[in-house]
């Protein structure tokens, strides 16, 4: 211990261990004595938990200090990232010395000084305003200049947030206050951050380049790849063409690698390049991972030597922990396992259904979904006419090392996720989901099962599934609430002052008939037992809610009002569904829900309530 106390103290000063806590002392102690042993045979990570519990309480050891204070916001500023401006997420602004990219998380990466420490600077936009917040300046306020999106131009808009370079070119940040020199800083679009590996992925549609179409058989690919790779060999073009044949030949042969082989050809169909490529950097971790093990075997193996009497045992050993390590690596296994990493997360469809299909019940229902595509060969001509309808693709997640200054100097303290833009270009295709089935009476947010591979397609990863949510269709008469229906009732001012008779169909079948003597405008009429059915509840049938709406005539020519008896022969209802209610979080609103309370039971067979016999 007395060796480490001289190194700290040669370190961070005279005697720092004396002025120590006890507590931090030792753990200082075993620290350094750790990272000695560290250094001489590998790498490892100290905790920041106990860096903090090492070296807290804003001691100075020489120039070295406590983790600085996390940039915060003023509490008067918006700290949002407004939509409109969504469009800023992972593009990088140019000042006059420095450059700045902004990510999703309101996190500034820089080469600035002061933002090199993680999560230093942070950064919003709102109220038509960039905001930067740095450890030094605080906040910076900018306004946008040069685009006719802010002044109502939706095209200029759909640009931005589709990431046309010649739209975004146009952008200028202006500060809003001026600098000691009295100018105005600006920031101007330098970059879209993407994936810095893209540019060395093959651009174009693989299988334009192999001359087929993805329903091509594999003795078909094979030849046409032949035929193909003879024309551009390097050996048979001129001189001067030389380069250009080399590079047109390497892709064909990275193309019908790719196509001719199944699950690389699946990949390419739902992730693009980017997707194979991953996967086979994945194949390549975990096979060198077991090239290591194997080899750490094979050392610890001639240590002993050939003449020991257990040689013998110590070799058998080693081949049935190779065995045993060859069996790990399963393909089958190892397959699934790395694809599902490759996966996006779950997502939820909402499966809309009619009041009818609720109430009866449906054995095989459909509905249109909308999912995002990878439009095939668009990153290398965005503008050819077979991409006009192609935007900007999600970006894939990735994991990477989340770093942190620690007296033992830049270490790495956890993992962040991190969005990686692609230049690929996505579309919305429309697939027909079939064969769905619901149970009579099942409720609005049921479970409907798992739909696989129906997510979205996102260049580098494979689509998640997706959970399908029971949703309430739109209904021209009725509104669901809970388990009641809720009506609007269309009567002429003769039929509210005398009397009239109503009919329509019921979600069950059955016609339901009201009669009355008169009605006011407003009034609630309640139909029990009308409404849904949810077999969970404990009246298993809902109540139907119909409220009176009375049109008012206009006068004629003259001015006068006449007013004489309805047409007892027009029994036809005319319904609407009912627009002051709403469900919040489960529970059932109704600004009229003292008339409500209030309703007139009304009897869905044609007969007078006893309120007015």
């Amino acid at each position: 211990s007395d060796v480490y106390k001289r190194q700290i103290n040669a370190e961070y000063g005279d005697d720092i261990t004396t002025r120590m806590p006890p507590t931090r002392r030792r753990l200082a102690l075993v620290a350094l004595a750790l990272l000695a042993i560290g250094s001489a045979q590998m790498q490892f990570e100290i905790p920041q938990e106990m860096l903090g519990q090492m070296f807290g309480g804003g001691m100075q050891m020489g120039r070295q200090q406590q983790q600085p204070k996390p940039t915060t916001w003023p509490k008067a500023v918006k700290t949002e990232i407004a939509t409109e401006f969504d469009w800023l997420i992972n593009t990088e602004w140019a000042g006059k010395t420095s450059k700045y990219s902004l990510l999703r998380d309101g996190i500034i990466q820089s080469s600035l000084k002061e933002c090199k420490r993680e999560d230093a600077c942070k950064w919003a936009a709102n109220n038509g305003k960039l905001l930067f917040n740095t450890p030094t300046l605080g906040v910076v306020e900018f306004t946008v200049e040069g685009t006719s999106a802010f002044s109502g131009d939706g095209q200029a808009a759909h640009r931005l947030q589709e990431h046309d370079a010649s739209e975004l070119k146009k952008v200028v940040f202006v500060g809003v206050k001026p600098n000691r020199s009295g100018s105005r800083t600006k920031l101007s679009f330098h970059k879209v951050v993407v994936d810095e590996n893209e540019d060395s992925m093959i651009a174009e549609d693989l299988y334009e380049l192999l001359g087929v179409s993805p329903e091509t058989e594999a003795r078909k690919i094979k030849s046409s790849y032949r035929r193909l790779s003879i024309t551009v060999h390097p050996d048979k073009c001129a001189p001067t063409e030389k380069e250009a044949c080399q590079k047109k030949f390497d892709e064909l042969r990275q193309a019908f690698e790719i196509i001719s082989d199944e699950d690389k050809r699946g990949y390419y169909n739902v992730g693009g390049i980017s997707l194979v490529r991953n996967m086979e950097n994945s194949w390549r971790e975990v096979e060198g991972q077991q090239a290591q093990q194997m080899a750490q075997l094979d050392q610890q193996l001639q240590q002993v030597p050939h003449h020991h009497p257990q040689r013998a045992q110590f070799e058998a050993q080693v081949a049935a922990q190779k065995r045993q390590l060859e069996a790990q690596l399963d393909r089958g296994r190892v397959k699934g396992e790395l694809e599902n990493k490759m996966k996006n997360s779950d997502s939820e469809v909402q499966v809309p259904l009619s009041l009818e299909q609720l109430f009866h019940g449906t054995s095989s229902h459909q509905f249109h979904h909308r999912k995002l595509v990878i439009c095939r060969g668009c990153r290398a001509d965005p503008h050819k006419e077979q991409c006009k309808d192609c935007g900007r693709c999600p970006p894939e997640k990735r994991q990477e090392p989340k770093y942190a200054n620690t007296i033992f100097g830049r270490q790495v303290v956890g993992m962040k996720d991190r969005e990686v833009e692609s230049k690929e270009r996505c579309r919305h295709e429309t697939m027909l989901v079939q064969g769905i089935r619901v149970k009579r009476g099942a409720q609005p947010g049921d479970d409907l099962g798992y739909v696989d591979d129906l997510g979205h397609q996102t260049p580098g990863k494979l689509p998640g599934r997706v959970k399908l949510k029971l949703a309430v269709a739109e209904h021209d008469q009725f509104l669901m609430a809970s388990d009641n229906l809720f009506s609007t009732l269309t009567l002429s001012l003769s039929e509210s002052l005398f009397g009239f008779t109503k009919e329509w169909d019921g979600l069950d079948g059955k016609k339901i008939t009201i009669a009355r003597k008169s009605a006011q405008h407003g009034q609630v009429l309640k139909i029990s037992k009308k409404g849904m059915f949810n077999p969970k509840s404990r009246q298993p049938y809902g109540d139907m809610y119909v409220r009176i709406q009375v049109q008012i005539p206009k006068p004629g020519p003259d001015g006068k009002l006449v007013i004489s008896a309805a047409n007892a022969a027009d029994t036809s209802a005319s319904l609407s569904k009912e627009t002051d209610v709403e469900m919040r979080e489960g529970a059932q609103i109704w600004r009229r829900w003292s008339e409500a309370e209030e309703a007139s039971e009304a009897k869905p067979n044609g007969n007078f309530p006893k309120d007015e016999l």
